[in-house]
């Protein structure tokens, strides 16, 4: 079946459930919000994990917390194992993508367009707020999921509770979150490497050169090449190259583009230089790629 580029929003993933017939109970939408409190493994056809494994660009905000299980994810090139207890909050506007799943998985997941409630989460700095919270702050957040559900259920629709419900939720994700990391001393070049990842992230349309990033960093190329090399054990070619791959697989499954618009749009010199690089990256041709993701 072949597929329209669509990002990863409310609506797509709605889509997906209907043209893949999965039935999903305590599911609740509304003008640009849902929430899911039975997301689980177990009810997933191999067609929908095909789907939802592609990757994709967030448009809205997502929470997720895990109940039970494990799984693995990639936010903005980086990778990220989740287990029972975790809690995660993805900012509008990141790459992700679905690695992997337990057979045990559980967990529930709100999703949220601020641009429905006019209005926006201004304390979200970060692409990706990741917690693990002790025993006490699993049961707040427990109450405020459970609170925002009820109330989405409610007719008519209370839109500005619910609004001010998640953004108690976001808020006191943060403030948990900074109590985790005063109990973590996190060093200069881990701090240059996420603000790297985060610029590399912003700048996704285009493939740029080492002294693009560096200059935004205020450093020289050199020093973000040392760090970046210490920390991650990757080069700072290596991170941009697989930016620029994530980006390219995402416009080659938009069906209007043809290979020389994506080639120019990531700024290569031609399409024949963006089709050796890709290849060279994914040992696939555009064309060859294009036509796989289309078939899901």
């Amino acid at each position: 079946m072949k597929q329209d580029f669509r990002p990863m929003s409310i609506d797509t993933v709605l889509g997906i459930i209907s043209e893949t017939q999965i039935k999903v109970d305590e599911l609740i939408v509304r003008d640009g919000f849902a929430i899911n409190l039975n997301l689980s493994r177990s009810i997933a056809t191999q067609s929908l994990l095909d789907r939802i494994m592609l990757p994709y660009i967030v448009k809205d905000y997502r929470i997720l917390r895990i109940l039970s299980g494990s799984g693995r994810i990639e936010i903005n090139f980086t990778e990220h194992e989740l287990v029972a207890g975790d809690i995660v909050l993805l900012k509008e506007g990141s790459y992700f993508q679905v690695l992997d799943v337990s057979d045990d998985m559980k967990g529930e997941v709100i999703a949220v367009f601020p641009k429905a409630f006019a209005s926006d989460l201004p304390f979200v700095t970060k692409n990706l707020l990741k917690i693990h919270p002790d025993k006490e702050g699993w049961e707040e957040i427990d109450h405020l999921f459970y609170s925002i559900y009820i109330f989405a259920a409610r007719e008519p629709f209370r839109k500005e509770v619910v609004w001010h419900l998640i953004e108690a939720l976001v808020n006191n994700m943060v403030a948990l979150s900074h109590l985790e990391t005063r109990q973590v001393t996190t060093s200069r070049s881990e701090n240059i490497y996420s603000r790297f990842i985060e610029e590399l992230s912003a700048n996704r349309t285009g493939k740029h050169p080492v002294r693009h990033y560096a200059d935004l960093l205020f450093i020289t190329p050199q020093y973000l090449s040392k760090i970046v090399s210490e920390v991650s054990g990757k080069t700072v070619t290596d991170w941009i190259n697989k930016a620029v791959i994530h980006e390219a697989r995402i416009l080659l499954r938009d069906p209007s583009k043809t290979i020389s618009e994506i080639a120019e749009t990531l700024n290569f010199p031609n399409d024949s230089f963006f089709c050796r690089f890709f290849k060279r990256e994914t040992k696939q041709t555009p064309t060859q790629y294009r036509r796989t993701a289309s078939e899901f």
